[in-house]
């Protein structure tokens, strides 16, 4: 859209965007000493300095079974009277009748907030009287009116006329905590901290343009996925085969009826988890929720107490792939092979920023490091268990797996023709888990890290938009590229420019597998000229296995920021402490703020003014000696 990238923190502190904003180098080094370069690059600003959060936030979309029911409000289930019958607890499903939404896939405009789910597992809760593990934590609506600074809390929420001073979800969310412990659940729970929400971290592509550890909303998925939509075309060059994610229109249409319960926790949510598949005897009991499907009459129940019918068991599964089999046999599909499908995607959140001294790292390494099952005080942002669906239906079992994303390929592999579900590989690690008495779908922190870094760094190297001939680059100036590489076929790498803008390198396309670096440093910083002294550029770290190209070898063309008039080009190669003129670099372009050059070895480049360096006395005073 035409709307500008979001702010972030390197755009005030580094790039001087606000006089006010410190740059915080000098004091990241008092607090990490040498390993303050390593930090930075690594690890991105939020991902310390938002340790926690009290917000209201999404997490799960279950839409396995269309949209049967209306809860596209903060009030969910509350305002779901029947307008047929009069009374709650019998009314038919109800799938949206806007075309838009008929239209649309489940991955189009979703008109629901997610399933409105108050279980967690989290720092401050325990629930089986075995201690409280360190874990992510997951709420739907928590302390979303009080959240002492940390959003907008909002005066008035889907014309609910609400006091901001008076906790509302707080209170319901402890009513609910009270009302599981009366049940007989060894519940103990902090009431100061309840609804501390520590954000999940992944690797990413970092505004640096390098894998960083950032801050991320993972926001789940589940639904059907087609994995044979074409039976008689090859597709397996394609992400799933060419899986056809189903309509809203083809899930709606196996329910024939919605039954809501008439009331609430009356029946337990430990009974309700273990219901027989399709048992006539629950099918007759109306404080339970149920959906029942068309033609088969078979009843799906609500199995962890949220009043919405799930699909829990292998046979409900099935039952319910049979169903949508018929419904896309009539659509004219002659073989289709309806599954469950899972997906999780992360959003990045910059939201509820902390003073410096709450962030992690503040007081001790312990707030990241160190074993938090041996060592006092150590709260290892590794040993957390992360939720993506916080209940655990027994179907997800890894023999009923139809695809297993295989790493070394990259690609989603066949692990059993019969299975019943897939999982997106980017979350390949999702997992039934349990922690402080919950089951939920999951992974342990360092799971995320892992797969994300790889998958991170894969992204980083193989980013590239197809190929092109050097003749045909309309960037450069003509006649600048010698008669091979006017003929060499150049790969487009993709780089993130330090505004965040995409930006095209053009590396031969038989230097692209030895790629290992193509990224800018996140704002202006000083760097030391050979000679000269200092100056303030961006820097660009391109690197690759090997040496320097060997003579008459096409040459790698780069982007460098600069706005000025008459450029230079320097460079710091490896094991050098300082810039030296790169006489061998030549400027082929200006396309708006960067200058193109080709260069032809690795390396750190800058561009700045002709005459650059110097400018900093008090730099040259304190290094200028040292870096000579």
């Amino acid at each position: 859209d035409a709307n500008p990238r979001p702010k972030s923190c390197e755009g005030c502190h580094l790039d001087g965007e606000d006089s006010k904003a410190p740059n915080p180098s000098i004091k990241h080094e008092e607090v990490f000493g040498e390993n303050t370069g390593r930090h930075l690059a690594t690890v991105s600003c939020q991902a310390c300095h938002e340790p926690y959060r009290k917000t209201w936030r999404f997490r799960t979309f279950d839409d396995t079974l269309g949209y049967y029911t209306n809860f596209d409000n903060l009030m969910g289930y509350n305002v779901l009277a029947d307008q047929v019958a009069g009374y709650v607890g019998d009314g038919k499903g109800m799938a949206f009748p806007s075309p838009a939404y008929a239209m649309q896939p489940v991955y189009g405009t979703s008109p629901g907030y997610g399933i409105p789910h108050f279980n967690m597992v989290c720092q401050h809760f325990d629930a089986d009287g075995k201690g409280i593990q360190s874990a992510d934590f997951v709420s739907q609506m928590v302390n979303y009116f009080n959240m002492n600074g940390e959003a907008d809390p909002g005066h008035l929420v889907n014309g609910m006329p609400t006091n901001f001073k008076f906790d509302f979800w707080k209170y319901f969310l402890q009513v609910t905590y009270e009302n599981y412990k009366k049940m007989g659940v060894p519940l103990k729970y902090d009431q100061k901290y309840d609804n501390e929400n520590f954000p999940p971290l992944y690797y990413a592509n970092g505004i640096n343009g390098y894998p960083q550890v950032v801050t991320g909303e993972p926001v789940t998925i589940m639904t059907w996925v087609d994995v044979n939509p074409q039976p008689d075309a090859d597709m397996s060059d394609l992400p799933y085969g060419g899986a056809k994610i189903l309509y809203i229109r083809e899930l709606n249409a196996v329910v024939k009826a919605y039954k809501r319960p008439g009331q609430i926790g009356v029946v337990s949510p430990m009974d309700m988890a273990m219901i027989p598949p399709n048992d006539p005897t629950w099918a007759q009991n109306s404080n339970v929720g149920r959906v029942v499907i068309k033609d088969s009459g078979y009843v799906l129940f609500d199995h962890n107490g949220d009043m919405f019918p799930d699909i829990w068991w292998d046979e409900d599964v099935k039952a319910v792939q049979a169903a949508l089999t018929t419904v896309l046999k009539a659509e004219g599909e002659s073989d289709p092979h309806p599954v469950l499908f899972i997906a999780a995607h992360y959003f990045s959140d910059s939201h509820g920023i902390k003073p410096a001294e709450k962030a992690l790292g503040s007081k001790t390494c312990n707030d990241c490091h160190g074993d938090s099952a041996t060592s006092a005080g150590a709260h290892r942002v590794t040993d957390r268990n992360i939720v993506y669906v916080p209940w655990s239906p027994p179907w997800f079992r890894d023999e009923n797996r139809f695809m297993r994303y295989d790493k070394d390929s990259g690609m989603m592999k066949v692990t059993n023709p019969n299975g019943l579900f897939v999982v997106d590989g980017e979350v390949d690690y999702i997992k039934p888990m349990e922690a402080n008495g919950l089951r939920f779908l999951g992974a342990r922190a360092d799971e995320v890290l892992k797969l994300s870094h790889h998958q991170a760094e894969e992204l980083f190297k193989m980013a590239g938009e197809g190929t092109i001939l050097g003749s045909d680059i309309d960037t450069i100036e003509p006649m600048t590229l010698t008669p091979a590489e006017a003929q060499t076929t150049y790969v487009r790498q993709v780089v993130n420019g330090p505004w965040m803008d995409k930006q095209y390198f053009y590396v031969p396309q038989d230097l692209k597998d030895k790629l290992q670096a193509c990224g800018f440093t996140p704002g202006k910083e000083e760097v030391y000229l050979s000679g000269r002294g200092f100056a303030q550029a961006y820097t660009l770290n391109y690197e690759y296995e090997g040496e320097a190209a060997s003579a008459g070898a096409p040459a790698t063309i780069i982007r460098l920021p600069f706005t000025g008039a008459d450029v230079e080009i320097w460079t710091k190669e490896a094991n050098n402490k300082y810039f030296n003129l790169d006489r061998q670099a030549e400027v082929v372009g200006h396309r708006g703020a960067y200058v193109l050059v080709k260069v032809d070895h690795p390396g750190e480049f800058v561009a700045v003014e002709q005459g650059a360096g110097g400018d900093s006395s008090l730099m040259n005073g304190l290094w200028g000696a040292f870096m000579k």
